[in-house]
């Protein structure tokens, strides 16, 4: 017997470089964020962290997750979007230097008020 059933996301608990652990933190604080892998980096190598986004509307609400950070955040960061072979959902991987991470972490809370104000939600 084949019987669907309905996933929901839930956030858990991982290990994760300590000097990373700001932004990650700042990004499971939106609803349907789901980060999938991060790094603080190694040497000048920025620190990054990839996350998915667990609702119907993956674009409209990068787009906006993106308008709204660019207006917020005043360090350098870069924020990419892929879909790799295999898969029906795009990958988004945020990256900062290491000494941006509270700055990006403190920017992307004062988006998640702005999601919340604007009931952007889960809609999977």
């Amino acid at each position: 017997m084949n019987k669907k059933h309905t996933e929901i996301p839930i956030k858990v608990n991982a290990w994760v470089d300590k000097d990373i652990a700001p932004l990650v933190l700042a990004l499971n604080e939106i609803n349907c964020i789901i980060t999938v892998d991060s790094c603080q980096g190694i040497g000048s190598s920025p620190a990054s962290v990839f996350f998915k986004y667990a609702g119907n509307s993956e674009l409209s609400f990068l787009h906006y997750f993106a308008k709204l950070l660019g207006n917020e955040v005043k360090c350098n960061y870069e924020l990419r979007m892929s879909w790799l072979t295999g898969s029906t959902e795009p990958i988004v991987e945020i990256m900062t230097d290491k000494e941006n991470i509270n700055q990006l972490a403190s920017s992307i809370k004062s988006v998640m008020v702005i999601l919340r104000k604007n009931r952007f939600a889960c809609d999977k």
